[in-house]
Formats: C-alpha cells, sequence, structure tokens
C-alpha cells in the first residue's frame, strides 16, 4: 500500500498492473472507500483486512470492478451509462463488442455487480475529511469517470491511464471525439498528483504527460492515414497494427481490439471528408 497524499493509498496490482490486472486506490477516512477493486482476489492482497463501506467504479470494464464481489457488505456507485454493463455479463460483452470465444477470457469468468447509486457528472462525494468530485470523462466507455479531489489536487484517473499503450478506445462503445474532449477536460484541472490504474502514482510533469497521452491519438490516425496511400479495406489497415503496435501476445482478442479501433478513426475521417469508402475499401480523398 503506497501513500499518495493523505488519506489515499494506491494498492498495487499483480504484474505492476499490466493487464489484465490493475491497481486502485483505498481512501481511509470516515467512509472507508475503494476506487475500483482490481480484478484477481491476488490483486486484494495489499488491502490486508481493511474493512470497506463503498466501492466506487471508474467504468465497467473487468480489471476495475473484478473484485466488487468481495465486499458483498459495501455500497457500490458508478456512472448510470456504464451501470448497466456492470450489472449484466450480456450488457458487458454487448459494450465491448469483442468475440470473447476467440480470446484469453472466457464470458462466464466475467464478473457482474449490482450498482446501488448511479453517478452523475461534477456532484460531489464527501468520505469525511476528503471530497471528491465525479468528472464525467467518456471516450474509454461511455460512463468512465475520474475523480477528483480538489484540496490535494489528486485525480484518480481509472483508464485515463497515461499509459504507452492508451488511450484505448478498441470497444464497440469507445468514441474517439469523447476522449480527446475528456482528456482535455482533465487538463483544465490542473492536477499535481495524478493515479494511474496502470501506471501507478504520478506526481511529477503531470501536464506533459497527458499531452503526450492525446498527441498519441493523433500519431495513430496518421499512421493510418499514411497506410491509406493506396486503398486498402479494415482488414488490410489492421494487419499494419497502427494502434497498438502488434497483436501477438494475446492473439485474436488483440486483432478484434486493433480493427475496432482503426474503425473508430476511419469513422473520424469519413466525417471529416479525409477519407471516402468504395465498397470494402478506404480511399484518401
Amino acid at each position: 500500500m503506497l501513500q499518495a497524499a493523505p488519506g489515499f493509498y494506491l494498492i498495487e496490482g499483480p504484474r505492476n498492473g499490466q493487464h489484465p490486472y490493475a491497481h486502485f486506490m483505498f481512501i481511509d477516512d470516515r467512509v472507508p472507500t475503494l476506487l475500483d477493486t482490481g480484478w484477481g482476489r491476488e490483486s486484494l492482497r495489499g488491502l490486508g483486512n481493511k474493512k470497506i463501506d463503498l466501492i466506487i467504479n471508474s467504468h465497467f470494464h473487468l480489471d476495475h470492478m473484478g473484485n466488487n464481489d468481495a465486499f458483498p457488505g459495501a455500497r457500490v456507485w458508478a456512472h448510470r451509462l456504464d451501470a448497466p454493463a456492470l450489472r449484466s455479463r450480456q450488457t458487458f460483452v454487448e459494450y465491448y463488442g469483442l468475440d470473447f470465444s476467440r480470446s484469453w477470457l472466457d464470458v462466464s469468468e466475467i464478473t457482474q455487480s449490482r450498482v446501488d447509486r448511479e453517478l452523475e457528472d461534477r456532484e460531489r462525494i464527501c468520505l469525511g475529511e476528503v471530497e471528491l468530485q465525479v468528472i464525467h470523462t467518456p471516450g474509454h466507455s461511455p460512463g468512465h469517470c475520474v475523480f477528483f479531489c480538489r484540496e490535494e489536487s489528486l485525480v484518480y484517473g481509472g483508464d485515463m491511464d497515461l499509459s504507452e499503450i492508451g488511450p484505448f478506445y478498441g470497444s464497440r462503445v469507445s468514441n474517439i471525439d469523447d476522449w480527446i474532449a475528456s482528456i482535455h477536460k482533465v487538463m483544465a484541472l490542473e492536477p499535481r498528483i495524478f493515479i494511474s490504474a496502470h501506471r501507478g502514482i504520478l506526481d511529477e510533469d503531470v501536464r506533459d504527460c497527458l499531452h503526450r497521452y492525446l498527441d498519441r491519438i493523433y500519431e495513430r490516425e496518421a499512421r493510418i492515414i499514411d497506410g491509406l496511400q493506396r486503398p486498402r479495406t479494415l482488414s488490410e489497415l489492421t494487419l499494419l497494427k497502427p494502434i497498438t503496435g502488434s497483436f501477438k501476445e494475446i492473439g485474436d482478442l488483440f486483432y478484434q481490439i486493433e480493427m475496432l479501433s482503426i474503425s473508430h478513426h476511419l469513422g473520424r475521417l469519413l466525417k471529416s471528408g479525409q477519407v471516402t469508402r468504395d465498397g470494402p475499401y478506404y480511399i484518401l480523398s
């Protein structure tokens, strides 16, 4: 357990928080609270026997809510747009839009969670000494939120993780334009401390990290445009790997994520008129 600020403690996930694991946060206050719960019971070792009264999930993904069921006495809160996917395995799969039968994760392993309260943007949550503000940051998922403590100038970023492989928008309900707006929204908070679910505690050059994270979206789009120097299908573009650079590690799932991510970029490029479509082929205008 690593202290990020008074009352805020990082619970480190296995494999240094690399997917399918994640770091999450314990807030030690009158209302003992977890921001996310990780996945796999080994993720909970760093928490010890702490009593938890409240779980606030940043979004519906399994590496952030997979241990909700380990705290049956805790209330569970999440944004209203992601709550359906926490509650229902079927909705979870529909939101992702991936064929999990061809991946490392069996559908039966996807946990479900009740949601006792649905959150809205900008509402304030008082936990005792700590007050959090809900900042709705869609893009990764429709209801993704970060949580801002103004007193400590601290943001818990969930999967706005500032990692080298993000931003992630490889699901059916992801949206690149929303991602861009959300990153700008968090930049405007000017946080001094940023808690990344996959990198840990960042307390230096946070603004620069956010700018680099944003720029990666445009760098990927430039690689897609470069790949369209001749007409290509979505499958042909996917094999160029302009998003991840590789999908060998987890095979077909990474291929699906790459393809979905590219399709979101192509939607932007079609809308802006930079690209047209002729049957299965995408062509630079």
